[in-house]
């Protein structure tokens, strides 16, 4: 049995050391039962321990201070490691990492809770540990949609707050995406959208009857049979006539596109000609 036996490598430094001691201690213990050493003396053990524990364990020693008795006695060298590797926890200080622990930028909430479980190990808790690393959870979210949606949930445990946790924060980055997709798609449109307005605006404005102001048909101008108050000519409204001499003798104006309004053109228009057939009939 005893060829078989593996003995384990030497004490690292890795941290945390606690959790490095406790777990190298548990192998030197199978080590021994493996080989047989385990009905052994406490001194012949203690020289087992000393020999393979390394370089880390045999400074650890030192500082420990030792007589020449504790380090021939298997069992007190091994509670002297207890002590020197995991030293017992100050409760307010355990509660102090507690309290202060907040959840990180991208932790998923799974780790948190399994963290703050951790640290609560070592609390003193008892059967409140659930509840208050719940709370502690609670305590921390910034979102009051979030909150609300918690506190509204009837006797809410650990494993309801992380679904509704992990729901919330999927609906949420769909929600971003959305709005993010809505509003490049708006800036796109915005261009043509302008564009169109402006050309709609350009092509009403040039239908606009400079007689009357409006938009018609052509011969169905309402101001065709009207007297200008201003000009004393027919074919126009007042607000719209553009004789600046008020005798009535004036031309229209310069503009190419704006018939000429005297008394000899206005005989020969479509509007008089369009009144001595109305005479006739």
């Amino acid at each position: 049995m005893e060829g078989f036996a593996r003995a384990p490598a030497p004490l690292s430094d890795t941290k945390p050391m606690d959790k490095t001691w406790k777990m190298w201690k548990q192998e030197f213990i199978i080590f021994l039962k493996a080989a047989g050493f385990d009905k052994k003396t406490n001194e012949e053990k203690a020289f087992c321990l000393m020999n393979q524990i390394g370089r880390v364990g045999l400074a650890a020693m030192q500082e420990m201070q030792l007589d020449d008795e504790e380090e021939k006695d298997f069992d007190i060298l091994i509670n002297k490691f207890d002590e020197y590797f995991d030293p017992p926890k100050r409760e307010t200080e355990e509660r102090f990492k507690f309290y202060t622990r907040s959840k990180k930028n991208n932790e998923p909430i799974e780790a948190y809770i399994a963290d703050l479980k951790e640290k609560a190990k070592t609390c003193n808790f008892g059967d409140l540990t659930d509840s208050l690393v719940r709370d502690m959870v609670i305590l921390d979210i910034k979102d009051k949609h979030l909150r609300k949606i918690l506190f509204q949930e009837k006797e809410l445990d650990l494993q309801k707050l992380t679904m509704l946790y992990k729901q919330f924060e999927l609906s949420t980055e769909k929600m971003k995406e959305v709005t993010k997709k809505a509003a490049a798609e708006k800036s796109e449109a915005k261009p043509k959208d302008s564009n169109a307005t402006s050309a709609d605006t350009n092509k009403k404005t040039k239908n606009v009857c400079w007689r009357c102001g409006t938009s018609h048909p052509p011969g169905a101008c309402p101001a065709f049979k009207v007297t200008c108050d201003k000009c004393n000519e027919k074919g126009h409204f007042t607000q719209r006539c553009t004789n600046k001499n008020p005798s009535g003798n004036a031309n229209s104006p310069n503009n190419a596109n704006t018939p000429q309004k005297s008394s000899k053109n206005y005989a020969k228009s479509p509007f008089n000609q369009i009144e001595k057939n109305k005479t006739k009939n």
